[in-house]
């Protein structure tokens, strides 16, 4: 066998390697990103038409969602992609709080701080997590800028759908 007929085999190899990991990744993440999405649709809903019972309803969907995270069949990479997110929701929490943000505030942070994250990890992990990341980003600039009365419904149907149709495209090969 030649050296670039060898060369080209192993390259055939780590491609082959590269992409089987990406679908895993996107397989494995799938159903907690949908898990979100559920949560963002609702919580963000409530937050739109029943500001009062809105804590409420993001603390049962928060619950649900982690429910979901922790319990779920386990991935590889899940301590560290779970220690991730947990000291960015602590930062985004401090951020928060340090500027006395209301819950709009908070609000946008907080999707700017997930759609950077998906964004980041689409560097890492694959194209379908940047391109996830960029529609969270746009339906909080939609909602901040062109709809700011409907600012949590944006985030909800706009965001939360990305993730719950995003995760279910996750799953898929």
């Amino acid at each position: 066998m030649k050296e670039t007929e060898a060369k080209d085999a192993l390259d055939a190899i780590q491609h082959a390697r590269q992409q089987t990991s990406e679908l895993m990744g996107y397989q494995v993440s799938g159903s907690v990103v949908a898990a979100w999405g559920v949560a963002w649709i609702i919580g963000f809903t409530a937050m739109q038409f029943v500001p009062q019972s809105a804590p409420w309803v993001w603390g049962l969907c928060w619950i649900a969602a982690l429910g979901w995270t922790a319990t779920r069949p386990r991935a590889p990479n899940d301590t560290r992609v779970l220690a991730t997110w947990a000291v960015a929701v602590c930062y985004v929490g401090l951020i928060t709080a340090m500027v006395e943000a209301d819950f709009r505030e908070a609000s946008v942070v907080i999707a700017i701080a997930v759609a950077s994250g998906y964004t980041i990890a689409g560097l890492w992990a694959g194209w379908r997590f940047a391109f996830l990341g960029g529609l969270v980003m746009v339906s909080a600039a939609v909602g901040w800028w062109f709809l700011p009365e409907f600012l949590f419904l944006s985030l909800g149907f706009g965001g939360g759908t990305a993730l719950l149709l995003g995760g279910l495209w996750l799953k898929r090969p």
